[in-house]
């Protein structure tokens, strides 16, 4: 009989295990220089097309026929005023492979903003993260799954904005925080927007109590990116955001 366990959202605090921590020592070793030059991720995303609506509706298409053909092992379940997904099969029981690609699956579908897809694709990429071995897929798939948090970034809905941001503190918060910084110059230009500079111009459809979520969210989500991204994260972090200031 199927084993079943249902997951919520929750942030990450699975710690790495030993093998997690080899896999991070290399691709530390490969992805991260230790002067302090600025890394362009886009040596290894060079092959990626650019983000526009073509590509941002086949990807969608591709994760929704994914959920529909039942070919993730999830489904949606309300309870009472809570609401997760279930899982058909415990994600911990999963090989190595198999939570890798099921991961690149739900990140495709991170920037997704029809329901229930968006949450769908949200919860099963936390789940993934929260696993005993969600640190080393997390690292051995960040150049997969970085373009898609972009497109989500890139939204014109604040509240997806914040939800992006949400998942990057939690990729960061788990041992991965290094691992980013190659990768700052695909996350951290969406919010140079919100900048102090900038901060005073604010579109009239938008809440304030929403815009000022989101900008909390941008300030929490560079502080954890500094805290946890080693030495050169903080120089990494002005060069593309030049009013930022450091949290120490």
């Amino acid at each position: 009989m199927m084993q079943k366990k249902i997951c919520g959202c929750m942030c990450l605090n699975s710690l790495m295990d030993s093998e997690a921590s080899s896999t991070f020592s290399y691709l530390h070793s490969c992805h991260i220089r230790k002067s302090t030059f600025f890394y362009n991720p886009l040596v290894f995303l060079k092959s990626r097309k650019s983000s526009n609506s073509n590509d941002r509706d086949e990807d969608s298409k591709r994760f929704i026929t994914s959920y529909e053909d039942r070919q993730l092992p999830v489904r949606v379940i309300d309870q009472g005023k809570s609401r997760g997904i279930e899982w058909q099969i415990d994600p911990n029981t999963l090989k190595l492979n198999e939570a890798r690609e099921l991961l690149k699956i739900f990140a495709s579908g991170l920037f997704i903003e029809k329901q229930p897809y968006n949450f769908i694709a949200v919860c099963g990429f936390q789940d993934l993260l929260k696993t005993n071995f969600g640190p080393q897929i997390l690292a051995q798939t960040l150049v997969d799954i970085i373009p898609f948090v972009r497109k989500g970034l890139d939204s014109k809905s604040i509240s997806k904005r914040t939800e992006m941001l949400s998942l990057i503190q939690q990729m960061a918060s788990n041992g991965c925080g290094p691992l980013l910084v190659p990768f700052y110059r695909m996350l951290l230009p969406p919010l140079r927007k919100t900048s102090s500079r900038n901060r005073t111009s604010i579109s009239t459809d938008i809440s304030t109590t929403e815009w000022d979520r989101y900008l909390h969210a941008v300030d929490k989500t560079l502080s954890m990116l500094e805290e946890s991204g080693g030495p050169n994260a903080y120089i990494n972090i002005k060069y593309i955001i030049p009013c930022y200031y450091p949290t120490r």
